[in-house]
């Protein structure tokens, strides 16, 4: 996620070159989807090796969050593209890493 998100910092033009992220940029600019990415992704990371599992639960929401409308955009965008089962099924163990205590 942070990868991505640092791709989209550095590369500005990325949108334009999939259809699939096209209706993506109707939300927010690249830099915007770069900063939430990369900030959700490496909060999300260092949560990993904290001690108290409750705070990798709490910062696995706006993760969940920023899957689920990842693909809802795709799908929204009616490309037919793989992302819209890769991002949801990033959603889906998002989800099963906040409602499972060990995933």
């Amino acid at each position: 996620m942070w990868v991505w998100g640092v791709w989209l910092l550095l590369f500005p033009h990325t949108f334009e070159i999939s259809p699939s992220y096209a209706y993506m940029s109707y939300y927010a600019e690249e830099g915007t989807w770069g900063a939430l990415l990369f900030l959700c992704g490496f909060i999300y990371i260092l949560t990993f090796y904290h001690p108290n599992k409750w705070y990798r639960r709490i910062a696995g929401f706006p993760v969940l969050m920023l899957w689920c409308t990842i693909a809802g955009t795709i799908i929204i965008g009616a490309t037919t593209s793989t992302g819209i089962v890769v991002y949801s099924l990033l959603a889906v163990f998002t989800m099963l890493d906040i409602v499972y205590e060990e995933v």
